[in-house]
């Protein structure tokens, strides 16, 4: 499980093949991020990424779901309130 580990100046998309190989067959690996990083054409390529591994049979994406993540009325970038996805993957090979 990993959190706040895919954002700016963190993990680039090259981390999710390490998570691949960390996880065993049939484990899961889960996660949360903004969504505005998991958008297709982002600078940060985490999208696409994560969709070459589940579309080469990698990965098996098992679920997700949007909330809310933050400080209503924060002034912080980093704290104000914004959507989320969180989502759970199962290594397949």
């Amino acid at each position: 499980m990993g959190s706040g580990i895919f954002m700016d100046g963190h993990i680039p998309d090259g981390g999710f093949e390490d998570m691949h190989a960390m996880c065993k067959i049939g484990g899961h690996f889960i996660t949360s991020m903004r969504k505005y990083y998991y958008v297709d054409g982002h600078e940060y390529g985490y999208k696409e990424k994560l969709d070459s591994l589940v579309q080469s049979g990698k990965f098996e994406w098992v679920k997700d779901w949007t909330f809310k993540r933050g400080v209503p009325g924060a002034e912080d970038p980093l704290f104000v309130e914004m959507d989320s996805l969180m989502f759970v993957l199962k290594r397949l090979e």
